[in-house]
């Protein structure tokens, strides 16, 4: 039975290239599920016409008195007397001094994790703050994968190598000098071992593809040593279901980020049942600890090198600085001992069940049945 007290209007943005858009189809799914009557206002750009068809979503056409906005600051202008609710991502300590005014049009807000909720406290924010796990839908594949040999195509990577693998956009937050660092000086000659990285570059400036290829270079260069294993890298758009085969014939996931606002292709290798070696720095990666995952030991630091986006980082902010030996040696222990964090990674699946989009659909319920 639907519940009659209150109805929300769904704010998100489908189109969105960053995980923002699966979050805004896996919340809608959410919220569709629940017996919250829901009218789901996406943008309106042709390219997501097929993708709102495809969701199957229970659309409410009476009128709402509560607003959900899945997006950052700013907000829709509204002069209705709605019950406005928002959630949002952020990876620092402090929030971006742009979206501080716009907490005072919310009467209150969800947020992923308890990193989010501290930053909006420490913003002045003084009403209600739910922490709420991004929900994620269930998936499988069948999709079988070979990686090609670094010296011909016509062989091809064994399954006796282990392979680490990482999926982000490439800039200085994701961490991928320490990531490199921490592979390259680990792993000898006699290592079988391979690093695969789908990434995708931010076409911001000068951020374009080229841009990955001279990091990569220079990371190389700076550490001169005499032997570097092998990496292999996917930097095309490639669909989702090529995704999820990624993460289910892959061995161990590996974020050397420095601080993440959920990271959905954590939550996604540990849905497959992979390990994941991670910076405990925000988002999914708070529900996890050395009992279910590999733990990258850091220190906080300031906010660096992130001037393509200077409006919402400064030096003020704080995030995660991971330690590359710390990392290294988490990746020679799953190398070393891979059925010990096997058995962490079933610990940590079982965390990640709480997250199904029906669990939080009955969050949902709750949360909204309260207001």
């Amino acid at each position: 039975m639907r519940n009659k007290k209150n109805s929300v209007n769904f704010y998100g943005f489908l189109s969105s290239s960053t995980g923002y858009g699966k979050a805004v189809e896996n919340f809608a799914k959410a919220f569709s599920l629940s017996n919250i009557n829901t009218k789901f206002i996406f943008d309106k750009k042709d390219k997501t016409k097929n993708k709102i068809n495809n969701l199957n979503l229970r659309n409410y056409t009476g009128k709402c008195n509560v607003e959900f906005h899945l997006s950052s600051p700013p907000y829709k202008k509204n002069r209705s007397s709605n019950y406005r609710i928002a959630y949002f991502y952020w990876e620092t300590d402090m929030l971006p001094s742009p979206w501080v005014k716009h907490l005072k049009e919310l009467d209150e807000l969800w947020v992923p994790c308890k990193l989010v909720e501290g930053a909006c406290r420490k913003a002045g924010f003084k009403n209600k703050i739910r922490v709420v796990p991004t929900p994620h839908d269930e998936w499988s594949s069948d999709i079988k994968l070979s990686f090609p040999s670094s010296f011909s195509n016509e062989y091809f990577i064994s399954d006796n190598v282990l392979k680490f693998y990482s999926i982000f956009q490439w800039h200085y937050r994701k961490g991928p000098d320490i990531l490199l660092k921490s592979y390259w000086k680990e792993f000898k000659r006699n290592d079988s071992v391979l690093l695969v990285l789908k990434v995708s570059p931010l076409n911001v400036g000068n951020y374009d593809a080229n841009k990955i290829n001279k990091d990569i270079a220079s990371i190389k260069s700076s550490l001169n040593l005499p032997y570097y294993a092998p990496i292999y890298i996917i930097n095309d758009i490639i669909s989702e279901k090529y995704i999820k085969a990624l993460h289910n014939n892959l061995d161990c996931y590996v974020a050397t980020h420095r601080g993440e606002g959920w990271g959905i292709p954590i939550q996604d290798a540990i849905y497959a049942g992979n390990p994941v070696i991670t910076t405990r720095f925000g988002g999914v990666t708070e529900w996890l600890s050395v009992k279910n995952a590999g733990i990258i030991k850091h220190r906080p630091t300031h906010v660096s090198r992130m001037e393509w986006s200077p409006h919402i980082y400064n030096a003020k902010q704080k995030w995660a600085s991971p330690s590359i030996d710390s990392s290294s040696k988490l990746m020679r222990d799953v190398y070393l001992n891979f059925d010990d964090y096997a058995k962490k990674s079933i610990r940590a699946k079982k965390i990640i069940d709480r997250f199904s989009i029906k669990k939080v659909s009955r969050l949902i319920e709750s949360y909204i049945g309260e207001i």
